[in-house]
């Protein structure tokens, strides 16, 4: 039986065009449809994947209800005479982006799965664009697609049915892999936490009826029977404030790894 313990690991952030997530892009988006004029996007549009090297033409909508790569989180008109610099504009743009997205998604950035990117005019495209100098902040995630929707969506910690690589990095590091290709461990049960953060004894007693009873139920023996081991994520009282993530998270595999297919009923 193992403690995971959740570690504060801070997201770089994602900002304009310099570290922006570059999902590879399947043969069906290849396509280049028609650009989306700026001032049509709006809080919630979604987005296929965008080159951000690109000048603002570069956005293309797509609908909400199938996966895509980012959505807006605000559109912010841009007043300034004059180009501030590129500096001074990333400087403005990454506050106010930051704040779209704790608006849009509940937390700040390093407290979740997503990604906090913008699109603005650089300083060669800002006469260019005069009637449409806008700043479009996103949310996207690092690597893929967003399957449903990041708006109010906290949490951190894996799913249950989802596989794993190795588990002693943070859970914005952990790795989701088909639970038919070899992995570390599966997640089988999972429990709300409500309230204040659990103390020892109320913390103990999550683990044995979410995780120890899950887990015979899962795997058809109790932990001491069987070769498998339980882990468990919860959040550190640290940052229970901050991480809405309130649930334990646990799951079933071994820390050498390779397994194939589901543990459900192996009884081993």
């Amino acid at each position: 039986m193992k403690r995971v313990a959740w570690l504060l690991s801070a997201l770089l952030l994602v900002a304009g065009c310099s570290g922006a997530p570059a999902p590879t892009l399947s043969p069906s988006e290849s396509a280049s449809p028609t650009p989306t004029p700026i001032l049509d996007l709006y809080v919630g549009s979604c987005t296929m994947y965008l080159d951000f090297g690109a000048p603002q033409a570069g956005l293309k909508e797509m609908p909400c209800d199938e996966p895509h790569y980012y959505e807006v989180t605000g559109v912010t008109k841009l007043d300034m005479e004059e180009y501030p610099g590129e500096e001074s504009f990333s400087a403005w743009a990454t506050g106010v982006c930051d704040t779209d997205f704790q608006a849009y998604v509940g937390t700040i950035p390093a407290y979740t799965r997503y990604v906090s990117a913008y699109v603005g005019p650089n300083e060669e495209d800002w006469e260019q664009v005069e009637e449409d100098r806008v700043l479009v902040c996103l949310v996207g995630v690092a690597d893929g697609m967003i399957e449903t929707t990041a708006r109010g969506d906290t949490r951190v910690f894996p799913e249950v049915g989802e596989c794993t690589g190795p588990q002693n990095v943070s859970p914005l590091e952990l790795e989701i892999i088909d639970c038919a290709e070899p992995h570390y461990y599966e997640v089988y049960a999972s429990a709300r936490i409500s309230g204040d953060y659990p103390n020892s004894e109320r913390l103990d007693k999550l683990i044995d009826d979410v995780c120890a009873a899950g887990f015979k139920k899962f795997v058809g023996l109790s932990s001491p029977e069987s070769k498998y081991t339980y882990t468990w994520f919860v959040p550190s009282e640290a940052e229970w404030e901050e991480l809405l993530d309130h649930r334990i998270v646990c799951s079933a595999g071994l820390d050498k790894g390779g397994i194939t297919g589901t543990l459900k009923g192996v009884k081993k």
